[in-house]
């Protein structure tokens, strides 16, 4: 599948965690999205050993914002 044929937000984000671990050469890969209502960042799709196929996340990883790294790189703006 390629990223102009997928139809959702979340197809977007598995074919990219599949197509820049496969060309990085990371060990896993993992997109956050930011919902608005709750202001939390949402683990919302992964490739890793624990999920070589893909599959839905069944207890995604929610991080408040400034919260670790992820969460205080997001209100940084800064790696």
């Amino acid at each position: 599948m390629s990223l102009n044929s997928a139809k959702t937000v979340k197809t977007v984000c598995r074919e990219l965690t599949r197509n820049v671990i496969a060309r990085m050469g990371f060990k896993d890969y993992v997109v956050y999205l930011y919902h608005e209502k709750q202001k939390v960042l949402v683990q919302t799709a992964a490739h890793c050993p624990q999920n070589p196929l893909d599959l839905d996340i069944l207890n995604p990883i929610i991080i408040h914002l400034g919260e670790g790294i992820v969460g205080s790189v997001y209100m940084s703006a800064q790696p």
